[in-house]
């Protein structure tokens, strides 16, 4: 069993010291890594069509922000969903307001404020229902292929995090293939022999990419499946990947003891998402909401 690191320690009594004191906070059902569900907004303004579905926006990364025009947690957040929206718009994003509200009165608050974002004005809640949203505002980052990667937070990094899943980032910077070459061998080496069962996780972690070298190994620990010799490598790459998971967490960790709070909690969130579906992701993903409970309740998070 991992031992618990200091700053996950110092987050579970933070979040503790406060619970006495609930702010009002997002709530929806956090469908991250799952499809998300269709929109169901019967009207459009801004330039969103009435009848748009998620899957007609299939290739583009999808910015979700749930809101209604008295809330005043949603009047807040408002200018920087639409700096969002006039930032990654040009680059393929789409980001959507779903407003919960009458049109004249999101067709007021729009001319009001000068807001180009794309608003699907859904007057029943349909679409909030099928989220599960209760309270506002809440959103949701979907991926270009419909799965949600985030819930109820949203910044620039994830976003150009999902540009690059897509190949829209900034160019990388110039490293020499023989440096390249060099960290993707000892990655492989890292793995020891490797049974042409498992030949996948040396691909995967000549990219780095740990968790995916945990979901191909964790395939292969079944002894009444899979070979004797297959099964022994599995488990000891599985060590490695996992070593490298707790490596990746204290990174993180350190980002936080510098004063990174926003920065430590995206890259936790993006550690959370790499090791989806191995035996690392239930760990991560409670870091993650331990984390953003704490963020949310001290005020330090303001886009969501």
């Amino acid at each position: 069993m991992r031992r618990p690191s200091v700053l996950w320690i110092a987050i579970a009594l933070a979040v503790g010291a406060v619970a006495g004191a609930s702010p009002a906070r997002a709530s929806g059902r956090d469908f991250t890594g799952s499809p998300a569900p269709e929109l169901a907004a019967p009207e459009g303004l801004s330039g969103y069509a009435p009848g748009t579905s998620l899957a007609s926006l299939r290739g583009h990364p999808v910015v979700l922000k749930f809101m209604f025009t008295t809330c005043p947690a949603c009047q807040g957040s408002m200018p920087e969903f639409e700096r969002l929206h006039r930032r990654y718009a040009p680059r393929g994003v789409v980001c959507i307001a779903v407003a919960y509200d009458s049109r004249p009165a999101v067709e007021a608050m729009w001319a009001r404020n000068g807001y180009t974002v794309p608003v699907a004005v859904d007057a029943a809640g349909s679409t909030p229902r099928r989220y599960g949203v209760t309270t506002y505002p809440t959103s949701y980052l979907i991926g270009a292929d419909g799965i949600v990667r985030s819930y109820d937070y949203v910044s620039d990094a994830l976003l150009e995090r999902e540009l690059a899943r897509g190949g829209v980032s900034a160019p990388a910077p110039v490293v020499a293939a023989s440096s390249s070459a060099s960290s993707a061998e000892r990655n492989v080496a890292e793995l020891g022999e490797v049974p042409s069962a498992l030949a996948a996780a040396k691909d995967a972690a000549a990219r780095n990419d740990y968790g995916a070298v945990l979901r191909v190994v964790e395939a292969h620990l079944d002894a009444d499946a899979d070979p004797a010799d297959v099964v022994a490598a599995a488990r000891r790459i599985q060590t490695v990947a996992k070593r490298r998971c707790e490596t990746r967490e204290a990174r993180i960790e350190e980002r936080w003891s510098r004063g990174d709070r926003v920065g430590a909690y995206e890259a936790l969130v993006v550690a959370a998402e790499d090791f989806h579906g191995t035996t690392c992701a239930a760990h991560l993903e409670a870091r993650v909401k331990a984390v953003r409970d704490y963020l949310v309740r001290e005020g330090i998070v303001s886009v969501r």
